[in-house]
């Protein structure tokens, strides 16, 4: 598919809608603890719900919940579905260079940059000394460096590494696997019934093991 892709464009542009409303939303889901979370004491759940509001309504815990469990699995899909022909086009020195060009520089500015602004108000929320040195204090002595939505180009990156090393090792599947896709793509219903077992086999069984909140 090429870059001009029009569906595809407009499957990128709403899934990132969706993404923007499950965060806007999330602070006003009933689920939500009471209070605003400290800011440093753990585990320090203000890095997956910054802000909690004193309205709530069920109903935004149902939208919430229904984007939970497909929203990131789908970003996950899109952002590889043209990793292999993307392989089959560059060597792998350049497909490793462009993709830490695309994803490593805007994390680390994200990180280092962005995520102190970011987090500010969420300091200010429950902080006694609201002053930007004391939230800077208070940000250096975390165990962790927050990622905030910057930790899915990390997990990204990885992947594309593993790809790589998966595409170098096992030669012999450049004569299967390409063809396989290819033929895959003109017959969606089929893939579509390919992935979803796929996803069961995998799903399934974890969820019969562990609670959602684990």
């Amino acid at each position: 598919m090429s870059k001009t892709s029009i569906p595809l464009k407009n499957l990128r542009g709403t899934l990132l809608l969706l993404i923007v409303a499950f965060h806007a939303f999330s602070a006003y889901i009933v689920s939500q603890p009471a209070l605003a979370p400290a800011f440093d004491q753990p585990p320090y759940d203000w890095r997956i719900f910054p802000i909690v509001d004193n309205e709530r309504w069920l109903g935004f815990d149902l939208f919430c919940a229904f984007q939970f469990l497909y929203l990131m699995q789908f970003m996950f899909f899109l952002s590889g579905l043209f990793v292999w022909s993307s392989l089959q086009r560059k060597s792998w020195r350049e497909f490793l260079v462009h993709r830490f060009a695309r994803l490593g520089v805007p994390f680390v500015i994200g990180v280092y940059a962005l995520m102190p602004l970011t987090f500010y108000p969420v300091y200010r929320v429950t902080a006694i000394d609201p002053s930007w040195s004391a939230f800077w204090a208070h940000w250096m002595a975390l165990p962790t460096n927050p990622t905030g939505p910057m930790w899915f180009l990390w997990c990204l990156i990885v992947l594309d590494v593993v790809g790589v090393v998966i595409y170098q090792l096992a030669p012999h599947t450049k004569q299967y696997v390409g063809p396989l896709l290819a033929d895959a793509m003109t017959r969606p219903g089929m893939l579509f019934a390919a992935l979803l077992c796929v996803s069961a086999l995998a799903y399934l069984p974890l969820s019969a093991i562990y609670s959602p909140w684990g």
